[in-house]
């Protein structure tokens, strides 16, 4: 990690650096991005979700920490109810019928939402990650069972290891602004205001969010004559 962080701080400073030498500066908008965040979850807090079901009552798909569970034709009584048992003696994941699935995770009547889907807590992950740590043995020389692994997918709201990364520099952007979390959608609405970008489509995310982070209207996309590049640096968990 420590690595990575001064291999893109270098890049950082290459870019700026070219900018200025070209005179660039005033012209480009630079974004840095992470899609984002990462838990830290040890062999220990695997949990192996079959212990709690029939052998052959269901499939599992996914990866940790969200799986969807398909059960076999006839079980899903069953399987949920074997889950639910397990959820309430084990006490670090949780089972949802599609029903159940909260209206904020935009998850509900998906082709690619399982007839259970079963969340772990953060920390903890499911029996996929045997295999994972089979492949990282093999192809990395990761061994020990006191390796920790990097998971994410949990559930993000009030869990700040989630939150994904936004730095930005620019003739558009106020210096040193520091700004309140917001939504990975709403830089849709950001990237087309510095962009000059009239009447962009309409999506879920919204520029309100994100206007503390522009200088005034006067002096930001919106009302400038001369076009403007955005370079986004996306730095992958």
């Amino acid at each position: 990690v420590r690595e990575l962080i001064i291999k893109l701080d270098n890049l950082t400073n290459s870019i700026q650096q070219k900018l200025k030498a070209n005179q660039l500066s005033d012209r480009v908008n630079v974004i840095h991005l992470s899609d984002h965040g990462m838990e830290g979850v040890h062999p220990a807090n695997f949990i192996d979700l079959r212990q709690f079901v029939a052998d052959q009552s269901c499939d599992f798909y996914g990866s940790s920490p969200v799986l969807q569970v398909v059960p076999k034709s006839g079980r899903y009584d069953e399987v949920l109810e074997g889950l639910r048992r397990g959820a309430r003696s084990n006490g670090h994941f949780k089972v949802f019928s599609n029903a159940e699935l909260l209206l904020r995770w935009h998850f509900n009547n998906s082709a690619r939402t399982g007839p259970i889907t079963v969340l772990a807590d953060p920390i903890y992950a499911f029996q996929d990650m045997y295999e994972a740590s089979e492949y990282y043995r093999n192809k990395h020389n990761v061994t020990g069972s006191n390796h920790t692994y990097g998971i994410h997918g949990y559930d993000n709201e009030a869990l700040p290891s989630m939150y994904s990364m936004f730095m930005a520099k620019g003739p558009d952007f106020q210096n040193r602004k520091v700004l309140a979390p917001f939504d990975t959608v709403d830089l849709y609405s950001l990237f087309a205001k510095i962009l000059n970008i009239s009447n962009p489509p309409p999506t879920n995310g919204t520029l309100s969010h994100l206007v503390d982070a522009l200088k005034t209207s006067e002096s930001s996309g919106s009302s400038r004559k001369d076009p403007k590049v955005s370079a986004a640096i996306v730095a992958r968990s």
